[in-house]
Formats: structure tokens, sequence, C-alpha cells
């Protein structure tokens, strides 16, 4: 499922000046608090900047991937299509990965502010984010949308061809839903937990039965 991973490039400017005024402060401090602390900050700095490489349960191309770790708070159907909304784990990586093979059609970000992710103002004032992507025959959306532990939508991949499960940006804590086309067979439902690029959530009509 995993391998090596990798640090984000932005990371590097909070990582390494954090990372070496902790050892200064180890070095010389008899703080043990302090110390402790330190240690926890750099190690959930460092976690929310690595990106886990991670290879799909599945590899068809019908298949749609989780796009990040979280839990699956509702699976609706709406003129026809399917949307799943998963609540990102605050705990799990903090990557937004792409949940099909396809292209990137439209991405679009709203800056705003980080309100809890269940607020009702959330939805209209948090920073979020939507990407299309082009499914074959189909079209993909995902939306995010920040919680209020997320330190903003960053790192937007400029690529235009994706694979499936490859890294899109980075989101550290919200709420993304997942619009499918008609005819899509789900194979998640309410309190499933998702890991992002590999956990299958949907088949394309080619694997429906």
């Amino acid at each position: 499922m995993t391998k090596n991973g990798f640090f984000l490039p932005n990371g590097w400017q909070f990582l390494i000046p954090l990372w070496g005024i902790t050892l200064v402060i180890l070095i010389f401090s008899d703080e043990v608090i302090l110390n402790l602390f330190l240690l926890a900050i750099s190690f959930i700095a460092g976690y929310i900047f690595y990106i886990p490489e991670r290879t799909p349960f599945e590899t068809s191309s019908s298949a749609v991937i989780a796009p990040a770790d979280g839990v699956v708070s509702k699976v609706k159907q709406i003129d026809g299509k399917t949307v799943i909304t998963i609540e990102k784990s605050l705990f799990g990586s903090s990557a937004v990965r792409a949940p099909v093979n396809g292209s990137v059609m439209t991405k679009n970000i709203k800056r705003g502010i980080f309100l809890d992710k269940l607020d009702p103002k959330a939805k209209d004032l948090n920073e979020q984010a939507t990407i299309s992507y082009q499914w074959g025959d189909d079209i993909v959306n995902i939306s995010l949308q920040c919680g209020f532990y997320s330190w903003g939508l960053a790192s937007f991949s400029q690529k235009e061809r994706v694979t499936v499960g490859e890294f899109q940006l980075q989101m550290s804590d919200g709420v993304i839903e997942i619009e499918l086309p008609e005819n899509v067979k789900t194979e998640v439902s309410f309190g499933d937990k998702v890991l992002g690029g590999y956990s299958v959530i949907a088949y394309g009509r080619d694997d429906i039965a």
C-alpha cells in the first residue's frame, strides 16, 4: 500500500528553522516541559508536510479512489449524480489526491477564514477549492472546504494529466465532496474510514455487473 514518501518543497522553509531551533534548545536547555513541547511541535510539523506514497487498492481505470484520509459522513443522490462527503481526518495525511485517472479541466481556489468545518457559516466563509476532472466521457468534481485546524490550501499541483492517487494539493483539516456521474456503483457508506490514494469508493459503468 505505501512506499517511501516525500516532504513538500514549501514545507522546508518552516521545517528547517523549526528543527534547527529545537535542536539548539535541546542541547542547551534543561527544561523538560519546553523540550517535550518543541519535540511535539517538530513532529507534528513534519507529519503535516510529509506526503506518503500510496498504491491504490484497485488500479482499474473505472475505479474511483478516496482523495483523502477521513470518514464518510454522507452518500447521497443529487439530480441522478452520486455525492460522497468525506470528513478529513486531522491525524491522517494532509495530502489530497486525484480520485481518478484523467485530465484536470478546471481548478479554482477561494481564499477565506477557518471556522470549524461543521459550522453552518463555514460553507460560505472558509477557504475552499474545486477541481474538475475529465474521466473518460464523464466529469468528476471534488470540492474542498478547510476546517479550523487547516493551514490553508497549499502546494497545488500544476499537472494537467493525472493518474489516480497522484498528489494534488495539501489540506490538513476540512471536508471533501466528490460528485460522481450517473450510474456509478458506490463501495462506501456512512461511517466508513477511507485512506486517500488507496481506498476504493466507487466504480464506473465498466465495472458494474
